[in-house]
């Protein structure tokens, strides 16, 4: 398994611009300019990239990942058909994690709730003391 990669924070960067944009970046045939923006991650995984997609998830408007695919196999481009397949991916994803959120956040008030409730049973419950106190005294006189 490799190690993590910090990934660049530079605007320039194609993942970092996917990311604050929200939209796809598709290269296909780098040129030799742009092959030097991506020659020291290239150096981290190993690989020469060829061409890349960057496809943001998207949740509630913003973004809050990048899916990069770099190097089809058997050196083909990208094509709008990957493309649609990796946003596909990237709104199950994106729905995915809306959902745990939902769940998540669905247990806490449960549990929230339940607190309340044992906590309010148990002060009713030091109020009610009293009251079959003075009732029980009441009774006896």
């Amino acid at each position: 398994m490799r190690e993590n990669i910090e990934i660049s924070t530079d605007k320039d960067d194609y993942v970092m611009r996917a990311f604050i944009h929200g939209q796809k970046i598709m290269k296909n045939k780098f040129s030799e300019s742009k092959k030097a923006e991506r020659m020291w991650l290239d150096s981290k995984i190993g690989t020469f990239t060829q061409n890349l997609l960057c496809m943001p998830i998207n949740y509630a408007d913003f973004s809050i990942g990048v899916i990069e695919l770099t190097n089809k196999p058997k050196k083909c481009e990208f094509t709008d058909l990957d493309t649609k397949l990796v946003e596909k991916v990237c709104k199950n994803l994106a729905s995915g994690l809306l959902q745990e959120e939902m769940e998540t956040n669905l247990k806490n008030e449960q549990k929230k709730q339940k607190q309340m409730e044992q906590k309010l049973n148990s002060n009713n419950l030091k109020a009610y003391v009293p009251l079959f106190t003075n009732l029980s005294t009441a009774i006896e006189q």
